[in-house]
Formats: C-alpha cells, structure tokens, sequence
C-alpha cells in the first residue's frame, strides 16, 4: 500500500531510460489514485517529440507542464566531488529544450497544488544566473 509521496525525477536523457521512467510514473500514479495517497511528481525531461513523454506531458495527471528553452536552464554538474575546487560547481547548459511535468493524482493536488507561484519558482530555479547565486549563498566561490 502506498503511503503519500512527494517526489522529482531527472532521469537520464536517453530514449529506453525515458520509456521505463515513463511507464513506472504513469503506473505509480494510477495504483496511488486507487488508493488515495497523495504522490506528486516533478519531471525534468528532454522537450523531445515523442512517446512516452508526450504521453506523460497529455496524461490526466499533468497538472502543469512547461518548457526550458536550451538557453535558459542550466544545473550545477553532479560530478563535482571529481573536479578541483575552484571548478567545483561548474554550472553546465542543457543540450536541448527541457519540460517541466507536474504530475499529480487528486489527493497531491489538493494538498500540493501546483500553482502558478509554485512554478514560476521552480522555473526560476534553474535559470542560469539562479544556479549561479544558489552556489554564492551556499559559500560557493
């Protein structure tokens, strides 16, 4: 029995990684809807035309999806702790277009409303100069 759950997943951008996630997402939400626990899901997925994301981003659980053009995301590389201090977080650039899926059943939306505040935050999250001051506050050079 599924308890409630608040998750976000980056898989990696490849097409049979994608297809899995894909499926055990859409399949999580359906036994979670028939059980009344709350599970909201924030994908970051490539912006790439095609099943299974265009199934996720059209499913009636996707309360919200938008699009990060390839210009205006970027996230700290997850390979620091193998570079030298001063690249240590090294801020990369997505090689494409990225979509931001919310994907919730009744019971997370209702708890976890994803508003359009909510969004914008996250949205504004992983713009370039964002990761920037995020690594500033945390006592990154």
């Amino acid at each position: 029995e599924l308890a409630g759950l608040s998750l976000q997943c980056n898989p990696p951008f490849d097409a049979w990684t994608l297809h899995q996630v894909a499926c055990t997402v859409e399949d999580l939400l359906q036994r979670a809807s028939s059980s009344q626990a709350p599970v909201s899901i924030v994908c970051t997925v490539p912006a790439w035309p095609g099943w299974p994301l265009d199934r996720l981003a059209q499913s009636p659980f996707c309360r919200h999806c938008i699009v990060l053009a390839k210009e205006d995301h970027a996230y700290i590389t997850g390979s620091q702790h193998h570079a030298s201090v001063k690249a240590k977080h090294r801020r990369v650039m997505f090689e494409c277009a990225s979509w931001l899926l919310f994907l919730q059943n009744d019971a997370a939306a209702a708890l976890w409303p994803a508003s359009e505040v909510q969004v914008e935050k996250l949205r504004a999250g992983w713009m370039p100069d964002q990761c920037a001051k995020s690594r500033q506050t945390k006592g990154g050079k």
